[in-house]
């Protein structure tokens, strides 16, 4: 097999990633892809930032923290994200130490993310991924520049700590630690509905990297695993249950807001977002707060060449599990995580760059693998593996000149594409300007643009944009 190791150990044998040399090139990375993100951390609060946060009339509540704590924000409707408990915390923990100050909740969104690419890295070192293609893929994804709306505005903040609980629930998931891969979802569901996927995407990486070469659903080592999986889906059934039972969710049964894909136009035009997602990850210029999408309909060529890419990425992540595993993962990872974000249910806003956060982990796997190859096996995670380690795995990245001189090409544009767009949310006026060039129809842009003007008292601007 290629690009992993057989994790046909007991767990005892498994060792701990980190107390491995590892750990330290993991940070060493984290911290080099939060690099864009330090020189934005004196910007406002913006967009979305001051509905959920800074005029949040909740947020100053005497009994918020007790609410949120005891999860009674779930059976109130009228709390504001009431169904991610997790977040509002977040939120609550920055108020206590930085009152209003921008910074400070920038500063715990870029920790996030900084978490997030070095769980990933534990987790490929984990699955035993080839030292280059690890190294590239944290990169790729910690430095992709459709990451900024979600790691730059604090309002967004769902996206970033349900992967970070996600990822953590597979990391242990894969060390067999089940109780506390259980609180890592429960946190998950609880910071953004998305991670409704989780169960499936632990099925599939037990998939892709299974406990022996000759896996088959039959064995008795993947029906000790069934139970697993039963609780985790009984979990979110459960989470399901609580949430939507009291408020609707996203745009379905609530009054047309002019954005959201009605029927059957959610369904059909479903697969041709599946298509603007991955040009968006793949060429990641430009980029837009205020997506507008033209419904399709199934007759519409759009409809087909959308189902033709998503069948195409299935067949593959299908074809490539044994022959390589990494970039099977990627596609099926890819997959599993539009589905939240695909409007079969519509959403309020039918595309957004931070809907891209996970699927972009998916992203950077399948890339990596074109890129690096398949890789080749390591001994990385078992006990007996080289104390010297981390310097082997830095002479491979660097082993092949071209592909390291590619890598690190790929890394540089994503690092200036990501620091170009950063300057757009500096505040709401480079924001929306910066939208309107690319999206001039957005209503919601030229309305902030209106309303800026008329602050200004230039009326005469804000009656052209209204």
């Amino acid at each position: 097999m290629h690009g992993f190791q057989s994790l046909e150990k007991s767990p005892s044998k498994f060792s701990n990633p980190w107390k491995s040399p590892h750990a330290a090139l993991s940070v060493i990375i984290a911290l080099l892809s939060i690099l864009p993100y330090l020189f934005s951390l004196r910007f406002s609060f913006v967009y979305d930032d001051h509905g959920s946060i800074a005029e949040n009339p909740f947020l100053t509540q005497p009994d918020a923290w007790a609410k949120a704590l005891t999860f009674r924000t779930f059976f109130e409707p009228s709390i504001l994200d009431g169904q991610r408990p997790v977040v509002i915390l977040s939120y609550l923990f920055d108020h206590a130490i930085w009152k209003w100050n921008p910074m400070g909740f920038h500063l715990t969104n870029i920790f996030l993310h900084a978490t997030s690419v070095f769980l990933l890295y534990a987790l490929l070192t984990k699955l035993s991924v080839s030292p280059r293609l690890r190294v590239f893929v944290v990169f790729l994804f910690g430095l992709h520049p459709s990451l900024t709306e979600a790691v730059q505005i604090p309002a967004f903040r769902e996206d970033l700590l349900a992967t970070v609980f996600m990822l953590a629930f597979l990391l242990l998931a894969v060390r067999r630690n089940f109780i506390a891969g259980f609180v890592a979802i429960f946190l998950a569901l609880c910071s953004k509905e998305t991670a409704i996927v989780a169960p499936a995407l632990l099925a599939w990486l037990w998939i892709c990297f299974p406990s022996s070469s000759k896996f088959e659903i039959q064995n008795s080592k993947f029906k000790s695993q069934i139970p697993v999986l039963a609780a985790s889906i009984a979990l979110v059934a459960l989470y399901l249950a609580v949430t939507f039972t009291h408020r609707p969710f996203q745009a379905a049964g609530e009054v047309w807001n002019g954005l959201a894909l009605r029927w059957p136009q959610n369904i059909s035009t479903s697969p041709w977002l599946f298509v603007r997602s991955l040009k968006t990850l793949l060429i990641p210029f430009p980029l837009c707060a205020d997506y507008r999408v033209n419904p399709a309909a199934f007759s519409d060529p759009r409809f087909a060449l959308g189902l033709l890419a998503t069948v195409i990425v299935a067949c593959a992540a299908i074809f490539l599990r044994r022959r390589a595993p990494v970039a099977a993962f990627g596609a099926g990872w890819l997959l599993i995580n539009f589905v939240p974000i695909s409007n079969l249910i519509p959403l309020f806003n039918p595309q957004a760059d931070r809907y891209l956060y996970l699927p972009a982990i998916g992203f950077a796997l399948l890339l990596g693998s074109l890129v690096c190859g398949r890789g080749k096996p390591t001994a990385d995670s078992a006990d007996n593996a080289d104390q010297n380690s981390m310097t082997d795995s830095v002479s491979s990245v660097v082993s092949s000149p071209l592909k390291s001189a590619l890598i690190a090409a790929m890394c540089a544009i994503y690092f200036a594409l990501a620091a170009h767009r950063l300057e757009a949310w500096r505040n709401d006026e480079t924001l929306w300007r910066a939208t309107v060039k690319t999206e001039p129809r957005s209503a919601r842009a030229q309305t902030w643009l209106g309303l800026l003007a008329a602050e200004k008292g230039d009326l005469a601007e804000a009656r052209v944009r209204y």
